[in-house]
């Protein structure tokens, strides 16, 4: 019987990326799963027997507008591991594309500290992960640097195919773009992401001070623990170990321009800073196609849907890496300052601040020129209300129908997929980093190095 709740492409492959590499795939996660959890030969046998039964079958959608091959053309696999649910795509390629723009698939991602940076991460990696791109990412950990724009090769797992050009980056790395230009072709689509700078600040206080504890900001709280946020605003010093501005590597003092490559101490300190804050951000213009704004986070998903030519479905998100504080927590309050409070912390976080009011124009402006954009967003939210229903709800059946329109084609959302939406960063990248040297593995068996050949 079908289970489906039903609402209102497909993409090439790597050619050697055959049935028979995923499914060797899907054999040696079943084994790792059955040596960590110690079972006995008979009980795992049943496991796999109930795991094999949850196959469930993925359509591909292609990019925007492009046609759907009506039902899914392969299995999308689920194998039950001791803390998570590993489920991963694999589409087929046999269908023309012909007459269809194609779809970008070399993307550099600016990933911004508290931005949303890691809900489009996890969309980009369901899009490599799909189609078998190569994405950039350390041996180990999900971050590639915090303060540095250096990568190191040799603190990278290889590419599919072990070339020196990969397809995807959306880890975090002080950008400069010398660097990006030796893994990424010149072609490959660049895009940041920013936040209104007082939301991005106390979005970072709270989550570096909770979840990581942060030193400085550890004693900032313990001398504001009744009102941490305006604690914050208002003495900055307590948490920045005396300084009267935290510095830029803290996360709570104009951390995005310091993610984007800016030199945030020089230009504070500059007596031009004007002159070579305009000169900075006219740098940034030429080197990314887009900047996102996580304030208008549907209105940047489907701006972004539109300029790399991909479908509804590539960009269908749940939220993550949020923190799930308590309604009463002393880190919901508001901030209630004075003007000179206000100005003081402006004055604080003026390279962002500056950086944000220059960029938010241009992306408002580059939305008004879109046509019919304000009903793509409303159908688009949609969706994603319809998505978000169907993964809280585990007896809704095991797929989503999302029914053609005008905006996207027909397309199936698996429940497995809701797994792989709500996954934490170092989780997803983890799955995608198994995966890639799975795949690497397997493309070194059937194309061995020169120096290897007999």
């Amino acid at each position: 019987m079908d289970e489906s709740m039903t609402f209102g492409a497909h993409s090439q492959d790597n050619t050697f990326s055959d049935l028979s590499m995923e499914q060797s795939w899907s054999e040696r996660v079943s084994h790792q799963a059955k040596d960590k959890l110690g079972i006995s030969k008979k009980v795992f046998l049943i496991i796999a027997t109930v795991t094999t039964a949850l196959f469930c079958y993925l359509s591909l959608s292609m990019k925007g507008n492009s046609p759907i091959s009506g039902a899914p053309s392969e299995a999308l696999r689920k194998w039950d591991l001791p803390n998570n649910a590993l489920c991963y795509e694999k589409f087929q390629n046999n269908f023309s594309r012909a007459g269809h723009q194609t779809e970008t698939r070399q993307v550099v991602f600016a990933k911004v500290h508290k931005a949303a940076s890691s809900t489009v991460q996890n969309i980009l990696l369901r899009f490599a992960m799909a189609r078998n791109l190569s994405v950039l990412l350390p041996t180990g950990g999900p971050i590639i640097s915090q303060s540095s724009s250096k990568i190191r090769r040799e603190n990278m797992i290889p590419s599919i195919r072990g070339e020196k050009i990969y397809d995807i980056l959306c880890s975090h790395v002080l950008y400069e773009e010398e660097e990006i230009n030796k893994y990424f072709p010149k072609s490959a689509f660049r895009v940041a992401i920013i936040r209104e700078p007082m939301k991005q600040a106390l979005s970072a206080l709270t989550y570096y001070t909770v979840t990581w504890g942060h030193q400085n900001l550890k004693d900032g709280y313990n001398k504001h623990k009744t009102d941490p946020i305006n604690g914050f605003l208002k003495h900055p010093e307590d948490f920045s170990g005396g300084k009267k501005c935290p510095q830029p590597w803290s996360y709570v003092n104009s951390r995005m321009s310091y993610d984007l490559g800016l030199n945030v101490s020089k230009l504070n300190n500059s007596k031009n800073s004007r002159t070579e804050l305009k000169s900075s951000f006219k740098k940034l213009e030429i080197e990314f196609h887009l900047v996102l704004v996580s304030d208008l986070f549907d209105e940047s998903m489907i701006l972004l849907k539109r300029k790399l030519k991909w479908s509804m479905k590539d960009i269908i998100y749940i939220k993550v890496n949020q923190m799930h504080l308590d309604k009463n927590s002393v880190w919901r309050k508001k901030p209630n300052l004075t003007l000179a409070e206000l100005q003081a912390f402006r004055h604080c976080n003026q390279i962002d601040y500056a950086l944000y009011e220059h960029f938010l124009p241009i992306f408002l402006d580059k939305v008004e020129k879109e046509p019919s954009f304000k009903e793509e967003v409303t159908a688009y939210k949609r969706v994603l209300k319809s998505v978000s229903d169907f993964c809280q709800n585990a007896t809704s059946g095991e797929k989503l129908r999302v029914q053609r329109n005008r905006w996207t084609e027909e397309f199936y959302l698996w429940r497995c997929e809701c797994a792989l939406m709500k996954k934490t960063e170092p989780s997803m990248v983890n799955i995608v980093k198994e995966k890639q040297m799975w795949l690497h593995e397997k493309y070194l068996q059937t194309n061995p190095p020169a120096s290897a050949s007999p």
